[in-house]
C-alpha cells in the first residue's frame, strides 16, 4: 500500500507513477491505497490530492476509506462521485470501504 509517506516524497512518487505505468502496460493488475495519514501531509492536500489522482490514473484497483476520501476531498463530499471520478480517471474497480458499515465496489 502506498500512502502519505510515499507520496510526499516527491523523488518516490515519481519512482511508483512509472512502476505502475510500466506494470499495468504489461498486463500486471495494479493496486493503490491512499492510506491518507493528516499529519503526515506536509506539502498541503490539494497538492497531495492531485499526486492521488494521478496514481488511479496508472492501476486497475483503488481502494480508499471513506476516511481517506474526506480528508481529500472535504467531510461533505458524495463518495460514490468521487468513486467515478477515480473510474473516469482510469481506474477499473474503486473499492470504498466505510469501517463496519462495509465496503462498496464500483466498476
Amino acid at each position: 500500500s502506498l500512502g502519505a509517506v510515499t507520496l510526499e516524497d516527491a523523488a518516490m512518487a515519481s519512482f511508483f507513477q512509472e512502476f505502475f505505468g510500466t506494470a499495468r502496460a504489461r498486463g500486471a493488475v495494479a493496486c493503490f491505497d491512499p492510506n491518507v495519514r493528516r499529519p503526515m501531509i506536509r506539502g498541503g492536500f490539494e497538492s497531495y490530492r492531485a499526486r492521488v489522482e494521478r496514481f488511479v490514473g496508472l492501476v486497475d484497483i483503488a481502494k480508499a476509506s471513506d476516511e481517506d476520501v474526506r480528508a481529500l476531498y472535504g467531510d461533505h463530499i458524495e463518495l460514490a462521485s468521487i468513486a467515478g471520478e477515480w473510474l473516469d480517471r482510469g481506474a477499473r474497480l474503486v473499492l470504498l470501504t466505510r469501517g463496519a458499515q462495509g465496503a462498496t465496489a464500483f466498476f
